[in-house]
């Protein structure tokens, strides 16, 4: 079950291991929403607790609490600038709804907010790094006059939901995506090539015996250079690294049969058997639109890492 932190305002007002979920019936948003479990949870106390009162849809609620969580994602300390999204989000509903009363403007932010915090408790990491959020739009919420009975209400309805098989996955809204690290790129690249292009290519005994020893080493070191990782990671013909420039290496490999003993075709043929390959990037020159090096330096890299691996 998906529970509320146990944040010290509302640990006086509802119990520590308050639940909360429901779901909205409003075909015309039903497709869009019906996927996510937490919006199924909760839709139905919206409908109820605000909704019939004359209020927001379940819908208009929680698109407002996924933007306003989209927002928090983009700032650098989103446990101070919650503190002042209760105010924002009732001065932006007066403009949008001259009509209604303070009172139900309040009502609605607050249905926002608990919307907002209750996709945030679908985290299950431990300790939450959303904690410090959770608490202040906790405290602001405590101040809801039907939290007890919208929150009862809900929990009800989780029960009713995870009885049927119905339950939320955890999820971290506000976690930033991670950014490969150039050793974390490397690592990845090379555990391709090898399944990729160094295991078919040694199991086929390609490899001349002078460098037999050192094949999978070179292309560790070509991964370790900066400038020809930045190549590397550039994704070509559907693959998660440059397919493009791996020919292009493996052609100046079997130049001469220096390094590698198999021709250019049947380096293709041997690598790329369920189809036609890419025969005509099998080229070591430099110049043409067949060649992913950016220069005859980057280029002169490569051979260098080469021809220090031969025995």
């Amino acid at each position: 079950m998906v529970y509320l932190k146990k944040s010290s305002i509302f640990a006086l007002k509802i119990k520590n291991d308050v639940v909360m979920s429901t779901f909205d019936f409003h075909i015309p948003a039903f497709e869009r929403f019906t996927n996510d479990q937490q919006f199924v949870n909760v839709a139905d106390a919206i409908t109820k607790f605000e909704t019939e009162q004359g209020g927001m849809t379940p819908e208009e609620i929680w698109e407002h609490a996924t933007n306003m969580l989209n927002g928090l994602k983009k700032v650098s300390r989103p446990e101070i600038t919650v503190k002042r999204m209760f105010s924002f989000i009732v001065g932006e509903l007066r403009k949008q709804l001259p009509d209604r009363s303070r009172g139900q403007i309040d009502h609605t932010a607050y249905c926002i907010l608990f919307c907002a915090v209750y996709i945030l408790c679908a985290n299950d990491e431990k300790p939450d790094p959303n904690q410090d959020i959770i608490d202040n739009i906790c405290q602001e919420l405590s101040k809801m006059p039907d939290i007890v009975p919208l929150f009862e209400y809900v929990e009800k309805m989780e029960d009713e939901q995870e009885a049927k098989g119905y339950t939320v996955e955890p999820r971290n809204v506000l976690a930033k995506p991670h950014v490969e690290t150039a050793a974390e790129a490397a690592q990845r690249i090379l555990k391709l090539l090898k399944k990729d292009i160094i295991e078919p290519i040694v199991s086929n005994k390609f490899v001349q015996p002078s460098y037999k020893a050192e094949f999978e080493q070179i292309w560790k070191d070509i991964l370790a250079n900066e400038s020809l990782l930045g190549q590397m990671r550039e994704e070509e013909f559907g693959a998660t690294y440059n397919l493009k420039l791996v020919l292009n290496i493996l052609a100046m490999m079997s130049y001469n049969r220096s390094v590698l003993s198999a021709s250019n075709n049947k380096l293709n043929a041997t690598l790329f058997p369920k189809s036609n390959g890419h025969p005509k990037y099998f080229t070591n020159e430099i110049d043409g639109s067949f060649s992913a090096f950016n220069s005859s330096s980057q280029q002169a890299i490569v051979q260098s890492i080469i021809e220090k691996h031969k025995k």
